[in-house]
């Protein structure tokens, strides 16, 4: 069992049993798939969701992927069936540091045909924290994000274990803030 010994937890809005669901992909149902994605050589993830009932449901994941073309490939394998796909990276895909260093990562997701969403720069990271915590449950108690966390077992996981270091920022080194 995961025993956080730092200075809190990133995420303490997201319960596992309350922001749980077992709603999983319907395979050839043609609903927009939403994948928020981002950018680590030989790490890089994902996780895909959808909106179902005014909800963001997180029903699947991808994980410790080589580069953008292995993750290009592996997300047609997966959900390219005829429906949208939109793609919501990490603004650092702007940067050209793929395979093929003449084009970003974020111009190799639109050359596949994927509809993404990205800003220029990342928003702060507090700004994001704030923004993710209130979305898993907010001051009023609601909850706008559930996740499958039999499919999405490192998101899950990565939720629970995220912790502050002593400088009251997210913490690096336990390689669970992909």
């Amino acid at each position: 069992q995961f025993v956080n010994l730092e200075s809190g937890t990133v995420y303490p809005n997201y319960d596992p049993i309350q922001n749980d669901t077992r709603e999983e992909l319907r395979r050839f149902d043609l609903e927009t798939v939403h994948i928020g994605m981002d950018f680590n050589v030989n790490h890089m993830s994902a996780v895909v969701g959808v909106l179902r009932y005014g909800k963001l449901m997180v029903l699947d994941e991808i994980s410790d992927i080589r580069d953008t073309p292995t993750m290009i490939d592996e997300i047609k394998d997966r959900y390219d069936t005829g429906r949208k796909i939109v793609i919501y990276p990490d603004a650092s895909g702007r940067s050209s540091k793929s395979v093929d260093a003449s084009k970003s990562d974020i111009g190799l997701l639109k050359e596949a045909g994927f509809k993404v969403v990205a800003p220029q720069k990342n928003p702060p990271v507090r700004n994001r924290i704030v923004s993710v915590n209130s979305a898993l449950k907010n001051a009023k108690g609601a909850r706008r994000v559930y996740i499958n966390s039999r499919k999405c077992e490192k998101l899950s996981s990565n939720l629970l274990e995220q912790a502050y270091d002593k400088n009251g920022t997210p913490l690096k080194s336990n390689n669970v803030d992909h």
